[in-house]
Parts: C-alpha cells; sequence; structure tokens
C-alpha cells in the first residue's frame, strides 16, 4: 500500500471511531475537528488552571491523544498540555514588556452601568503582542494591542440631602472593538451591581490593569 493510501486509511479509520461515538466527522474535515478539540481543550486549560476543582488531568490526557493521533495520521502537530501552560508562563513578561513599551489612547465606550454611553480614551500597548507569528497566540483571549483589559471607575451615589455613598465599579473590555473604531466595556459579570442610583464620580482617579 502506498504512502498515500495508508494515510487516507488512517484518515477514514479515525473519522469511523468518531462516527462510532455518534459524532459524524467526514475523513477530510477530521484534520480541521481535531485542531478544534485541541483549541477547546487548551483554552479551557488556560482558563481554569489554578482551579482545583477542574478536570486537569482528563484535559491534560486528552490533548496528549489528539497529538498523539494527529502524529500517526502525520498531521501538523498540536500543543500538549505541558506546551500550552509553559506558553502561557511565557506570555506575562511578554505582556509585561509590550505594557512598559510606547502606548497609544484607544477611544473606548462603555455600555452598561453607571457610565453607560460614556466614551473616553484609554492609554494602552503601541505594539502588537503575542508576535504575529507565535503558534499559539489565538489563545491569548484578548492579550493584544488595545486599552486595558479591566478598569475600575469610582462611583457616588446619593440625593443632594443626603450623606453621599462612594465606591467604584469594575469593566471589562471586549476582545475587539466595534466597526467603529471604539473598544467596549461591560460590567464585570459576577461582581455586586452598584447602587441604584450610582454616577460617574469625577473628582476621583480611576485604576486599570
Amino acid at each position: 500500500m502506498s504512502t498515500t493510501h495508508r494515510r487516507s486509511a488512517l484518515l477514514l479509520a479515525a473519522a469511523g471511531q468518531f462516527t462510532r461515538g455518534g459524532e459524524h466527522t467526514d475523513p477530510e474535515m477530521l484534520d480541521a475537528h481535531l485542531v478544534d478539540i485541541a483549541d477547546k481543550a487548551a483554552r479551557a486549560l488556560l482558563n481554569h488552571r489554578v482551579r482545583c476543582t477542574f478536570p486537569h488531568t482528563t484535559h491534560r490526557e486528552l490533548l496528549a491523544t489528539v497529538a498523539a493521533l494527529r502524529a500517526v495520521l502525520d498531521l501538523s502537530p498540536t500543543p500538549t498540555a505541558g506546551e500550552v501552560t509553559a506558553w502561557q508562563d511565557r506570555q506575562y513578561a511578554v505582556r509585561a514588556k509590550a505594557a512598559e513599551g510606547p502606548t497609544t489612547p484607544y477611544p473606548a465606550v462603555f455600555t452598561d452601568g453607571p457610565y453607560c454611553g460614556i466614551v473616553m480614551k484609554l492609554d494602552g500597548p503601541a505594539s502588537a503582542y503575542p508576535s504575529a507569528d507565535d503558534p499559539l497566540g489565538h489563545l491569548t483571549d484578548g492579550w493584544i494591542a488595545g486599552p486595558p483589559s479591566t478598569i475600575s471607575l469610582p462611583i457616588n451615589w446619593g440625593a443632594d440631602d443626603e450623606l453621599p455613598g462612594y465606591g467604584a465599579v469594575r469593566y471589562k473590555r471586549g476582545y475587539a472593538p466595534a466597526a467603529e473604531g471604539l473598544w467596549p466595556y461591560r460590567m464585570r459579570t459576577g461582581d455586586p451591581a452598584p447602587p441604584a442610583g450610582a454616577r460617574p464620580d469625577t473628582s476621583r482617579p480611576s485604576g486599570r490593569y
């Protein structure tokens, strides 16, 4: 059997196992399907790396299994869990270096909460990161050039004849700017809702990170 015929037979056999498990996958789409499985497992591992209740072993074994299967099928390699976490560790240094470099203002808009509808410019790194040729760069989930990923903005509340209350509301940046070039910010999910009648407090500085 020629190498081409053998590879076709292996792809057909591997796709058949997905079908046997109730997930139909054409042999010619198996490459993309395996890449998608590896990407989802890698993202889950990165997002929940410090959670002790997360099934770390299962995801490590899944990534290793996909990498092994792709090697047998002579497809391009996908990362193992060790490679994914090592890559994430390196990104902290990459991100810090970019943050210490030149900055540029980015227009941002707040889409909910006390700052809803307000447009302002926020400084962020001028250089994109990670580099465009990083094979795992698509896993960064927002670690690209742009305004701060999260910003804390001051608020106050209370009627004119009441003792005012002071606090802050945290906003999280969207992954990319909208068509008009404005970076969207929404209040962080899971944070306590601001008090009724809360409004921007322009007398105090904001915090960003």
